[in-house]
């Protein structure tokens, strides 16, 4: 009997099915050292040779040829294309039939439901894989297993995504339930039983507290928008009227400091908003503050900023009488 090692040594050596002089040499001085006749060991190792080579065989997809003219025929082909001579099927094909009906039947069912239970995918995969092991190089095999491929694909990339919604759903719910506890839990008086004493109306309120959970997240990250919008409307508001107060206020530049004023309008964001309406409340006082000194100012010195800026800015009603009476002294003229 050969040893365990030395099997292993000759499958080594047989893998590519092809076994060299030197191999064998190599293989007989070892049997020989292990006390196994070298005829034995010839023996055995050719055999060993011939089992992998009917292995090989088996496993290899099968060529026909047309009984006829001896030309190569094509799987599932009963017609020679050379001489036109009527070919039976061989019993080797039966395999490559049924494995196509086999993929394109689960194909088919893969795609029409709208749920495929997993043992429908992990059969059609099976087929899949076997078909293309054996029937790799067949045009329609090919073409089903791709097809085949995609849809698993699809498949599992759609699972994947219920997967991540149903442990939303769980962590909501296990938020839902911690923060139930947190305002009020069970009843007291209630001994045993919940504050909500039925299964579907635990489940109805569940629903309608994540509901509004979700509802309220998305208005606390709206809300946190339009505060940041306020945020940064204040900051520039603020910044162009300490430009503005960095100059004194003087005769010339009078108009332009009120026109600047003027364009210093908040702009509404959301008039809900706490917090907007805060800041509007802030930036207004500084505003109305400025507003005062302008005021203060022009009551000192309105009649030299209305000839500076030639009665154009407060006291429009003279400049209209002006005008009158230039028109009617041109009329008597």
């Amino acid at each position: 009997m050969l040893s365990d090692e030395l099997k292993e040594l000759i499958a080594a050596s047989l893998v590519d099915g092809v076994l060299t002089p030197g191999e064998r040499a190599i293989l007989l001085k070892r049997a020989m050292l292990e006390g196994v006749d070298a005829d034995e060991a010839n023996l055995l190792i050719d055999a060993e040779l011939q089992k992998i080579k009917l292995q090989k065989q088996a496993n290899a997809p099968k060529v026909h040829k047309c009984p006829a003219c001896g030309e190569i025929l094509p799987a599932l082909t009963g017609i020679c294309p050379s001489c036109g001579n009527v070919v039976e099927n061989n019993t080797s094909d039966h395999e490559l039939n049924f494995l196509i009906e086999q993929m394109t039947r689960g194909l088919a069912q893969l795609m029409a439901a709208t749920d495929p239970a997993p043992t429908v995918v992990a059969t059609l995969e099976e087929h899949r894989r076997r078909a293309m092991m054996l029937y790799g190089d067949h045009p329609k095999v090919q073409m089903l297993a791709k097809e085949i491929k995609e849809e698993i694909d699809e498949y599992r990339r759609l699972e994947a995504e219920d997967k991540k919604v149903d442990n939303e759903l769980k962590r909501l719910e296990a938020e839902a339930k911690i923060e139930a506890a947190k305002h009020g839990g069970r009843s007291r008086g209630g001994g045993s039983d919940s504050l909500i004493s039925t299964n579907g109306c635990q489940k109805g309120c569940l629903i309608g507290f994540i509901i509004f959970l979700i509802i309220g997240i998305f208005a606390v990250i709206e809300a946190g928008d339009d505060d940041e919008k306020a945020d940064k409307q204040y900051t520039e508001l603020v910044g162009r009227l300490d430009s503005l107060k960095a100059e004194p206020i003087t005769i010339e530049n009078y108009l332009a400091k009120e026109n600047a004023v003027k364009d210093m309008m908040w702009v509404e964001n959301n008039e809900y908003s706490t917090h907007e309406k805060n800041k509007r409340d802030a930036f207004d006082k500084l505003l109305d503050n400025y507003i005062d000194q302008l005021s203060t100012f022009y009551a000192l010195h309105h009649k030299k900023i209305d000839a500076f800026n030639g009665y154009m800015l407060h006291d429009l009603s003279k400049v209209e009488e002006a005008k009158e009476e230039e028109e009617t002294n041109k009329a008597e003229e």
